[in-house]
């Protein structure tokens, strides 16, 4: 991307033809970087731990955490290179572990590999804005809205229209609107836990090197910031729920959390986490704003 470095090229002179090219180590460095990482999140993505399974929705709440490489790839070096690790495994795993979905796989698996896509487009056309809403925190949410329709509308279609023609074993085509709500919900979590791990990682001398980035770590970033923020969010989510589930709800804490939220409940958590989002992209924007001026 960009002009290319001559100290990370090699110039070589094609004498038939009379001819010189550039061979760019950058950017074959990081083709293999891409395809590798997409390899390697394939494999983690088949040995992602279950947090806990609900056996009457049929539904394990897991953590992709393969998804993790080419998302580090996409937010380093852009929409290609990370699209290029999605396509060689980091997002492809889920044909096999979601094969029960039938038809709906058409959505649920291309979901993640356009997430990646989005992520790095983004990250290549904000890299240098200042304004405090133009990050890939807020394009998460942006994102996460057009993602929850599609799981309401095109996935539930999708599903319908089972069995599909390569396993007449599957019968299921009807999509509870609980599990995806749980779906849903589940998805947003990921998400952002792998963004503020992707941003940890980031803010670390040695990966950074290994990416070829600027080793100088400004702890004011936007991003840091919004790790603690986003945390508190979380916290808050999670504290609430013990709460709710020792003094005020008789049922499991697994429905209080994600599954069966109380509507107040939802309402005032899904608040806070934004409220919380939108304060920390504000705060490190005067902050960055007061150091910078």
């Amino acid at each position: 991307m960009g002009r290319i470095k001559l100290s990370e090229s090699k110039l070589y002179l094609n004498k038939r033809q009379g001819r010189c090219f550039i061979v760019d180590y950058d950017r074959r460095y990081k083709v293999i970087i891409s395809i590798l990482f997409g390899m390697i999140g394939f494999y983690l993505n088949f040995h992602s731990p279950d947090i806990f399974h609900l056996s009457d929705l049929g539904f394990n709440v897991n953590l992709l955490w393969g998804l993790l490489f080419p998302l580090l790839i996409s937010l380093v070096w852009g929409w290609r290179y990370g699209l290029l690790s999605a396509l060689f495994g980091g997002c492809q795993s889920m044909w096999w572990l979601w094969s029960s979905d039938g038809y709906g796989l058409f959505y649920s698996v291309p979901i993640f590999t356009l997430w990646i896509f989005w992520h790095g487009y983004w990250q290549e056309k904000l890299i240098d804005a200042k304004e405090w809403y133009k990050n890939k925190y807020i394009m998460e949410i942006v994102f996460r809205i057009f993602s929850a329709v599609g799981f309401y509308t095109i996935f539930r279609f999708l599903v319908s229209l089972n069995p599909p023609i390569w396993n007449q074993e599957i019968l299921n085509n009807e999509v509870p609107l609980l599990w995806v709500n749980s779906v849903v919900i589940k998805h947003v979590v990921t998400a952002y836990i792998l963004l503020l791990i992707s941003d940890i990682l980031l803010n670390i001398k040695s990966i950074r090197k290994f990416f070829k980035l600027n080793n100088e770590i400004d702890y004011t970033d936007i991003s840091l910031i919004n790790c603690i923020y986003i945390s508190a969010g979380i916290l808050y989510w999670i504290i609430d729920t013990i709460y709710d589930y020792l003094f005020y709800y008789n049922d499991n804490f697994y429905n209080l959390l994600l599954f069966k939220i109380p509507e107040r409940e939802l309402i005032t958590r899904i608040t806070v986490l934004l409220l919380n989002i939108i304060s920390g992209n504000i705060i490190s924007y005067i902050i960055k704003s007061l150091l910078y001026l």
